[in-house]
């Protein structure tokens, strides 16, 4: 065998075995964990006490009735930098029916009996368990001479909680 051919194929051995399989080359490496302790999510959560109630019990509203509806609601809320609004769906269900006036109105108390004040329509709400009382009043004024033979369901009313 020519020499040439012979220091070839011993050289292409040596690399072989300098390699060693071509898959163990290693690079060095350290991990370390934070010490950043956990990071847990909040809660908002609105629960209907059941406890609605008419102030008056009235079939068919005529001009120069007023009733309320009067029900409360449990805010469970846990979070920092926690800011929400509460609003109704009244002005979707009163489209279309002329003379009666349905408005909402939302007293907000938190666990202490304390009153909280919505700035611009927004709560600021710290963690606790507040108590949310909302007042439906329904009002057909005497001017009003259409909305005969109209109909609301009521119980179409959604409140809703968002934070913001």
């Amino acid at each position: 065998m020519n020499s040439f051919v012979k220091g070839g194929i011993a050289a292409a051995a040596g690399l072989a075995l300098l390699l060693g399989g071509a898959g163990s080359l290693a690079f060095w490496s350290d991990t370390e964990s934070l010490n950043g302790g956990t990071v847990n999510s909040g809660t908002l959560a609105l629960t209907s006490n059941a406890d609605g109630a008419w102030d008056e019990t009235i079939t068919n509203i005529v001009p120069g009735d007023v009733i309320t509806y009067t029900e409360t609601f449990e805010i469970e809320a846990v979070g920092d930098n926690l800011e929400a609004e509460l609003t109704t769906n009244i002005g979707d269900l009163t489209v279309g029916i002329t003379g009666v006036d349905v408005a909402e109105t939302f007293t907000l108390l938190d666990s202490g009996s304390d009153p909280v004040t919505a700035t611009a329509g927004v709560y600021t709400l710290s963690p606790d368990t507040y108590t949310l009382t909302v007042q439906i009043v329904v009002t057909f004024p005497w001017a009003e001479t259409g909305g005969m033979d109209s109909s609301l369901d009521l119980a179409d009313i959604e409140i809703e909680l968002t934070q913001v």
